[in-house]
């Protein structure tokens, strides 16, 4: 806005002192008598031409009578030439604009960029909202109250400032609001800037570290299992976001797997004491020396029951083939081989109902080389969508229905399949519960949710939000979301015989079209503008800004990410995990000294036994 009015009034300003040194430099002429001019020339002064423009202007400024006749002539000057032109401001453009003159019709579409007297009611400026960009040092947003849904779909390149423009200013613009939010973190970085500004505003603040487990509050993935439907839902998130190393696409392998691994997690949770209800436990139970021991378990349980319904599946194949099965299951899950990971999951800090009950900031630390914990984030993100719909459709209470939780996906590609996500984003709004993905490029979340799943998850985002574009296919999918513009066309010709000493150039204006931005242009975008595109209304560009620039960038304080979980905190955590595994070897070596005293005893008897045979 404001290099608009710069560019506006320099010139007028300019006009003005051309038009003031003009009449300084006449200032004498100006100032003679008409009568003795004509009739006594010999009388008349001596006439001089000012051309210094400053000794000019102060003629002008110095002289009243001479000032008001230079504001007055050059104002009517200024509002003729403005009248005169208007009628051709279109064709102006088309000479000294960037852009082809717009086709007031729309014959062959209609979009173009929404000017910002539109953007002022349907956006709000310096209010409460989520934050799209800046418009000259105005915050824009999308109100919290808008009548739009507030999924949102943001496209960023690698390096645009996906964190640094749009997640850490989002966390800061939450928590002013009191809205609880749980916020993927793949390098932790937004944990750092703003752990304690959030426990400044009285945040309940968890986090859940893929990266580094020692720095990780407990979670029990098994304590969010409840019915046999959750088993499901658990199963089938591992064995979707887990790789057994496998080739081949028979599917028969993950159904076994699948209903071995609820079978047992089933009979974790309803045959086990609360202590003994965790993942360790399931892989124990699944990497047992004796092969028969998972049927062992199963011998005696009713058929009724949920556990063995699920098992009776797995059991039906051949023996050769239950191997392969425990062996690809083992696989998966090998990841519970790590004693901190162990100990991490075999104990819960973090209620998955919380965000609902007050005001709550829960990180999920990802990594970002690897997808070997993604099926850990994926049942992390799956079971907070399930709990908090759960919750806010059974309770009568207000205050919790009435909180909003919003999802900051950094990364949303990286987190792993959540199975049915399709679905969730379209209905879990109604519950207060909204969603910013976060993604690099359109190949990029359309290998994570093939066969038109991706589409599906666009279009149930109001919002969509391109940072910056470095692909070619994401840069094709932005121009063709922006639209077609229709244009006026001009061409020009000359006759090329005889004619052309007596004609002019011939004219020819038509309607043409174009894309808004052409896939070329989109990914040569200003990469400090961001383009937002609101269903239903023409885009709109915004300047990006940074968390820096915010004036609660003062009060963040950075925390390293280390400093998370105290030193001494860390260190009994190994203790204890050590701890228990020296008891578990000694356990383990008492029954097996135990075992080879009773088989040396045996031994023993039967020796005798056969010495007493051989007496009589």
């Amino acid at each position: 806005m404001k290099k608009k009015i710069v560019i506006f009034i320099l010139p007028v300003v300019l006009f003005y002192l051309l038009t003031g040194y003009i009449t300084g430099m006449l200032t004498d002429l100006l100032k003679i008598n008409q009568e003795s001019f004509f009739f006594s020339p010999e009388k008349a002064p001596q006439i001089k031409i000012e051309t210094d423009p400053v000794k000019a202007l102060q003629n002008v400024f110095s002289n009243p009578d001479i000032k008001k006749a230079w504001l007055g002539f050059t104002t009517f000057l200024l509002l003729a030439g403005a009248l005169l032109l208007l009628p051709y401001k279109e064709r102006i453009k088309a000479l000294f604009g960037n852009e082809a003159p717009k086709d007031p019709r729309g014959t062959y579409g209609t979009s173009d960029w929404m000017a910002e007297k539109e953007a002022r009611k349907v956006f709000g400026f310096n209010k409460p909202g989520i934050i799209l960009g800046k418009l000259s040092n105005e915050l824009v947003t999308l109100p919290f109250e808008t009548r739009y849904n507030k999924h949102i779909m943001v496209l960023g390149a690698s390096g645009v400032g996906k964190s640094r423009t749009f997640i850490i200013p989002n966390v800061i613009s939450l928590a002013e609001a009191g809205h609880s939010m749980v916020i993927t973190d793949p390098s932790g970085e937004i944990l750092e800037h703003t752990y304690k500004y959030l426990l400044k505003k009285g945040y309940f603040v968890k986090a859940l570290n893929l990266v580094d487990f020692r720095l990780s509050d407990p979670w029990n993935p098994l304590d969010s299992i409840e019915d046999e439907e959750d088993a499901q839902v658990f199963a089938d998130i591992v064995i979707k976001n887990t790789e057994t190393g496998r080739r081949g696409g028979d599917p028969f392998w993950d159904r076994a797997e699948l209903n071995l691994l609820k079978a047992l997690v089933l009979y974790v949770k309803e045959f086990l004491p609360p202590e003994k209800q965790n993942m360790a436990k399931v892989y124990d139970l699944l990497a047992s020396k004796d092969p028969s021991m998972i049927a062992k378990l199963f011998e005696n349980i009713p058929d009724d029951k949920a556990a063995k319904m699920a098992y009776n599946l797995y059991a039906q194949v051949n023996e050769n083939v239950k191997t392969g099965v425990v062996m690809g299951l083992g696989t998966r899950l090998q990841l519970f081989q790590n004693k901190l990971v162990r100990k991490i999951t075999s104990q819960n800090e973090i209620n998955m109902l919380a965000p609902k009950l007050e005001k709550t900031a829960y990180f999920c630390i990802i990594p970002d080389q690897h997808t070997a914990y993604s099926f850990m984030s994926s049942l992390f993100f799956s079971f907070l969508f399930i709990k908090l719909v759960k919750l806010h459709d059974t309770t009568t209470d207000k205050n919790i229905r009435s909180r909003h939780v919003y999802f900051l996906l950094d990364e949303f590609c990286n987190i792993g399949e959540i199975p049915d996500f399709t679905k969730k984003i379209s209905t879990i709004r109604k519950r207060n519960l909204h969603c910013q993905a976060v993604i690099q490029s359109i190949p990029q979340i359309e290998d994570r949710y093939p066969g038109g799943q991706w589409k599906e998850i666009i279009s149930n985002c109001d919002t969509f939000l391109c940072l910056g574009v470095n692909d070619p296919d994401t840069a094709e999918y932005v121009s063709a979301l922006l639209g077609i513009k229709s244009i006026q066309t001009r061409s020009t010709s000359h006759p090329g015989d005889f004619n052309a000493i007596f004609e002019t150039e011939r004219i020819t204006q038509s309607v043409g079209k174009r894309l808004l931005l052409n896939p070329d242009e989109v990914k040569k975008f200003d990469a400090k503008k961001n383009i937002v595109i609101l269903r239903g209304k023409n885009p709109f560009i915004t300047e990006k800004i940074f968390f820096d620039e915010m004036k609660q960038a003062k009060e963040l304080e950075i925390m390293p990410i280390a400093n998370y979980k105290q030193p001494k905190e860390i260190e009994q955590v190994v203790d204890n995990v050590e701890k228990a595994t020296k008891e578990q070897v000694l356990e383990q070596n008492e029954d097996k000294i135990q075992k080879e005293e009773e088989k040396q005893k045996l031994i023993d008897f039967k020796e005798a036994l056969q010495e007493d045979n051989e007496l009589w």
